[in-house]
């Protein structure tokens, strides 16, 4: 890890002062361990079963140590405050040597212009594989993001898929607790009858019945009330409310052109994102969503929740192994599967019909985030952190990162297959190299170039894992915010945070902090709220926004 002394970050120097006096030169120069390993610090999030090593895990991160002769000083970053760990090391100047953020970052172009981010596109003519996994994207389009340069490198979801778009998260839905709903001829208030989750007619009313279900009908049949129908995470502002935001056509962060103004306007403040807000809020009035959505519900207690019958649906991430994860969790928990199959319990529904009539799916570029490279390293271990990269990518490397170590984790078949050595779990299925009591560790590992797990004959075991993937992949349903690629101005990085800020604190307690005991003295609460956040919004937004536009205009949107 290097440190970078700006002029910019003097200030939060002097105050960690105390704690970095022991730094002296040799410790932001290259240094090696007793075995003449080069040490490469690289920062993740969830890092920690790379930090707490399971001995699979290890036997994988000592073969591609010994490899390249690194040794890889690893920073966890949780997955609940990752983005203030990151800024935290870049606003000190000790930034690592390898780190990971995504495009929503609103600092990004500050880095770039203070000369923290290594260019790729300086070195990718030696490294063939690192090329073409940048050509995939277009090079033009990414340096139009970047800045002008290649300043990280895109984290593939899907290795396999063409598409540009893609959504690798569902909507994990209890499918035993619908099938009771039925079962008993349960009504739900408004009239309408209940719709199956993965029918193509289910729209965003019958979603709203739904939840009403899984909260009023006891789907679980004890008698008792005590289910809700829908689990929201606390983390990442209101990213996560985006399957509801999508019935309404907005995204949180995303833009649309107001051909009233001819310009391009935030969707926070239209009237769409509005409907979606004020949509939640009657949930949570109703009792619908977790009450606690916003103090205690981290993800694990969200999926917890759902798993141990205590809420009837949550979005989670549906690719390897998260996915499978969940499954897994859902097929142990005997108590509230009650030894049913598990299509029978859990599933994931279909994208709902919108208020427009038409299904929208909020996706992304085929990546989530990037790898940015410290800029101040020396160019020898810039080098080895490429040929890191460059390796992962390589047949071998590739075969490696998924399936461990030949003769160790899987050998080769009499047709030339992989066929594991894991033996099975406890459940008699399969074990596949990402399975926490295995080497969970290396899929975090393998991210420094793709977060994409083969599905192969040999770790498929759950049917619902393909359903889980496909119930949001419908090329005609995904779309993404139209200006994903424009690059927002560097010096509107504080302002971007600023506005996120606002956002999130007032969509929160418009939905869950109002005043008034009647329908209507709610409503009048929530408009004052509202008003109030587009007026602030536009306000401190406003040379924001103008720039967008301009950025826009530029890129040719």
């Amino acid at each position: 890890m290097k440190k970078r002394n700006t002029l910019a970050t003097l200030f939060f120097l002097s105050a960690l002062a105390p704690a970095m006096a022991s730094c002296g030169k040799a410790d932001i120069e290259d240094s090696a361990d007793d075995n003449s390993h080069l040490h490469i610090s690289m920062c993740g999030i969830q890092f920690d079963s790379l930090q707490t090593q399971s001995e699979d895990t290890k036997k994988i991160v000592d073969f591609v140590q010994d490899k390249f002769n690194v040794t890889f000083d690893f920073i966890n970053m949780p997955a609940g405050n990752w983005k203030t760990v990151l800024n935290t090391y870049m606003a000190s100047g000790e930034i690592p040597d390898i780190f990971f953020h995504t495009r929503y970052e609103p600092a990004f172009t500050t880095w770039v212009e203070d000369g923290s981010l290594f260019d790729f596109s300086t070195m990718l003519k030696d490294y063939p594989n690192l090329s073409k996994a940048f050509d995939r994207y277009g090079v033009d389009t990414l340096k139009g993001y970047f800045n002008g340069g290649l300043y990280g490198y895109p984290v593939v979801m899907d290795d396999k898929s063409e598409d540009a778009i893609i959504n690798e998260h569902a909507m994990f839905y209890r499918r035993d607790w619908y099938q009771a709903l039925v079962d008993k001829g349960y009504q739900p208030k408004s009239g309408r009858a209940l719709v199956d989750p993965e029918d193509a007619s289910f729209n965003y009313l019958n979603f709203y019945d739904l939840v009403e279900g899984f909260t009023l009908g006891d789907p679980d049949g004890n008698g008792a009330d005590d289910t809700y129908g829908y689990a929201l995470p606390k983390e990442d502002g209101v990213y996560w409310w985006y399957p509801v935001l999508s019935m309404f056509g907005v995204i949180d962060g995303g833009w649309h052109y107001d051909s009233s103004s001819s310009s391009w306007a935030s969707d926070a403040t239209s009237d769409e994102m509005k409907q979606a807000v004020y949509y939640l809020a009657d949930m949570y009035d109703n009792g619908y969503i977790n009450p606690s959505y916003a103090t205690t519900c981290a993800f694990e207690v969200m999926k917890n929740e759902v798993v141990t019958g205590k809420a009837g649906m949550c979005c989670y991430n549906a690719s390897y192994p998260m996915g499978q994860g969940f499954l897994t969790l859902m097929d142990s928990n005997q108590a509230s599967k009650k030894n049913e199959a598990l299509s029978d319990c859990v599933r994931a529904m279909s994208v709902p019909t919108g208020t427009d009539g038409k299904k929208h799916m909020f996706g992304y570029g085929n990546f989530y985030g990037y790898q940015s490279i410290n800029n101040d390293i020396s160019q020898s271990k810039k080098k080895r952190i490429l040929s890191i990269m460059e390796w992962m990518l390589s047949e071998e490397g590739s075969r490696i990162m998924n399936y461990g170590l030949e003769n160790i984790h899987w050998k080769y078949g009499e047709d030339n297959s992989i066929v594991s050595l894991l033996g099975n779990n406890d459940d008699g299925y399969p074990k596949i190299l990402y399975d926490y009591d295995v080497a969970y560790g290396i899929y975090y590992l393998k991210g420094l170039v793709s977060w994409c797990t083969p599905i192969s004959p040999s770790i498929r075991y759950y049917e619902e894992q393909i359903q889980c993937l496909d119930a949001w992949s419908g090329e005609d349903e995904l779309f993404m915010d139209p200006l994903f690629y424009v690059a927002p101005p560097s010096d509107c990085s504080t302002t971007i945070g600023r506005l996120e800020n606002i956002k999130s604190k007032a969509f929160k307690k418009i939905v869950n902090t109002v005043n008034g005991s009647t329908a209507e003295e709610k409503k009048a609460s929530r408009d004052a709220i509202w008003d109030g956040f587009v007026a602030n919004y536009n306000n401190k937004g406003a040379d924001y926004f103008k720039a967008m536009n301009e950025a826009a205009k530029k890129a040719g949107k």
